[in-house]
């Protein structure tokens, strides 16, 4: 399946929860198909490259590290963390990228007249990212108040003093 397909498969949904958004404005939210749709855009990781889609922040892979001596944390996936962390109490695999935000571009696409499964397909490449952080460099995050772009959330992790491994550092640490 392509990410073409995939998004092709959510369009109908998306057009269905904006007629019921304006019909139902304060009740849309409680549908299945909200619910639905939230769960959808974590689908989309499935549609990056790894080497794109995960990040680390330097706290997070040094104390990686330090369980893991020569192992990088961007190859680990969000299935593999009970084997690293215990109880999921050290490290949260952030979306940089957030659900809220995704659904925001999606709403002004649709303002516009421009909902199409290209449009959608170029958002997630040019921004769907994600990043080991430490659970206390996430409580500094904002949950909803990233901005629009990849680049404004990571305006706002930097905000935050969560500073992101530079892929070039990464590369060079994997041999």
């Amino acid at each position: 399946m392509s990410i073409e397909e995939y998004i092709a498969a959510m369009l109908p949904m998306v057009e269905l929860l904006d007629r019921e958004k304006k019909v139902n404005p304060k009740g849309y939210k409680k549908r299945q198909l909200w619910y639905l749709y939230r769960q959808y855009f974590y689908g989309f990781a499935e549609f990056i490259d790894r080497e794109i889609l995960f990040n680390a922040s330097k706290k997070a892979q040094t104390e990686f590290e330090i369980q893991q001596p020569g192992r990088r944390l961007v190859n680990q996936d969000w299935k593999d963390q009970p084997q690293f962390d215990q109880g999921r109490k050290i490290f949260n695999l952030d979306h940089i990228y957030t659900g809220e935000m995704f659904r925001n571009a999606v709403d002004t696409l649709i303002s516009e007249d421009e909902l199409s499964v290209e449009k959608i397909a170029m958002l997630i490449r040019n921004n769907y990212r994600m990043a080991w952080i430490l659970k206390d460099e996430e409580r500094r995050l904002h949950r909803s108040k990233r901005g629009k772009t990849l680049n404004d959330a990571l305006k706002e992790y930097s905000k935050c003093e969560i500073v992101l491994e530079k892929k070039e550092e990464t590369e060079a640490n994997k041999s």
